[in-house]
């Protein structure tokens, strides 16, 4: 009984600096992340969608860099719960988003999910970051969330959902029935 007692204390001890890591995950508000996502048409691409994506930095303190940060899009319905959605890092640009590794198959509309993040600016003062991203498929749903390691845990945003425009785009066609 001794060693039983023992062992208890002993687990009883270590829970508390255990739990600390995951408590300091608890104590993160994903919803302090104020996603936003504008879909708007490129001012200097024809026919292009693009999607700008704002929201606040990770806390800073020197543990948790941005590079702990990344953005998670899905055109699927329940994209995020079964794998089906794409990653980018937040802190550069350009990148390709690469297919979540949770993913079991390939899903349809995978064409729908290969991005590219252009830019990537960061405010120092509020700590906010905004990411250009193109090669949306016009008139698609995207669900858009930023994902946040803290302490070894991963805390979600809340996710956006906006539509990819479709960007008309304006013809010469005096010039091309020229002779």
């Amino acid at each position: 009984m001794k060693v039983l007692k023992g062992l208890m204390a002993s687990l009883f001890l270590a829970t508390p600096a255990m739990a600390q890591a995951p408590q300091e995950a608890l104590l993160y508000d994903a919803s302090s992340v104020g996603l936003e996502v504008e879909t708007v048409c490129s001012p200097t691409k024809a026919r292009t969608p693009i999607a700008r994506v704002i929201w606040k930095g990770p806390p800073t303190r020197p543990a948790q860099a941005a590079a702990q940060q990344r953005l998670e899009v899905t055109v699927h319905k329940r994209g995020f719960q079964t794998g089906a959605y794409a990653v980018a890092s937040t802190t550069k640009g350009p990148e390709k988003f690469a297919m979540a590794r949770s993913a079991q198959v390939a899903p349809p509309h995978t064409r729908a999910l290969q991005l590219t993040v252009t830019q990537v600016r960061q405010a120092k003062d509020p700590a906010s970051i905004t990411a250009i991203v193109e090669d949306l498929e016009p008139g698609l749903n995207y669900s858009w969330r930023v994902a946040t390691d803290v302490a070894g845990r991963l805390v979600t945003s809340e996710t956006i959902v906006v539509q990819a425009p479709v960007c008309p785009a304006d013809e010469d066609r005096g010039a091309s029935n020229s002779k």
